[in-house]
């Protein structure tokens, strides 16, 4: 039987690693963009893309300290952050 918590993992790590690769995605996507407004989240996705892998670094070597628990949420916040704020922009931009 496969356990639970397996899946979680794996189901959480694939999640994750999408959210990261499309932070890089939209930065490299948005490089020759001369709209009006998209600088600046142009390097958001950037600065975003490299706090959520360093996070992923420092929530990987505190897995098995006291922390985990405390790094996990910091790894998870700034990847969600950025989803947030990536909707509020192409919900502003639609109207």
């Amino acid at each position: 039987m496969f356990p639970f918590y397996y899946a979680h993992t794996i189901a959480s790590f694939l999640a994750f690693a999408a959210i990261i690769a499309a932070q890089f995605f939209t930065w490299y996507a948005l490089g020759n963009s001369k709209t009006a407004g998209w600088g600046a989240y142009r390097r958001y996705s950037l600065v975003s893309g490299i706090v959520s892998v360093f996070f992923l670094l420092v929530f990987l070597l505190t897995l098995t300290s006291a922390y985990q628990g405390a790094t996990e949420r910091l790894f998870a916040a700034v990847p969600l952050i950025w989803l947030e704020i990536s909707g509020i922009k192409l919900y502003l931009i639609s109207k």
